[in-house]
């Protein structure tokens, strides 16, 4: 399992979960980030086993366009928030079979095209903490 993702800092939890040859240096920052909420690396030890097939996975991430649609030729899946998603970007993307849009809009992805060459597209609300500490102070 091969997954592209888009650079950026939210995004920096996937490799942890999924993908072994994460270094320990990134897997420690990561931990440390979510520390006070969370033992992550005990909470991926678990989770990993409610999610057989998709673990242990390749996690690439990619800084550009031209990189991420490079990348879509040898990935199962991609991770993006701003990078196109269109016929071209398809067309290099033989065996991808899922699109997950960081984020609940998808502007720069052709849900049509995706359709027509089976590739599921999924979508997440984008939240932080200053969501949360909004919702708390009202």
């Amino acid at each position: 399992m091969r997954i592209v993702v888009e650079e950026d800092h939210f995004l920096k939890i996937l490799p942890v979960i999924l993908d072994p040859d994460t270094p320990d240096e990134h897997q420690r920052a990561v931990a440390d980030f979510f520390a006070h909420d969370i033992d992550l690396l005990k909470w991926c030890v678990e989770f990993r086993q409610r999610i057989i097939g998709l673990y242990p996975a390749k996690v690439t991430f990619v800084k550009s366009q031209p990189d991420f649609v490079a990348q879509l030729a040898e990935a199962d899946g991609a991770v993006c928030e701003n990078f196109v998603i269109d016929e071209a970007a398809l067309a290099q993307a033989k065996k991808l079979k899922v699109v997950h849009k960081f984020g609940y809009l998808t502007p720069y992805i052709d849900r049509a095209a995706c359709a027509r060459r089976g590739v599921v597209v999924h979508t997440v609300r984008r939240r932080g903490n200053a969501w949360g500490l909004s919702a708390w102070a009202r």
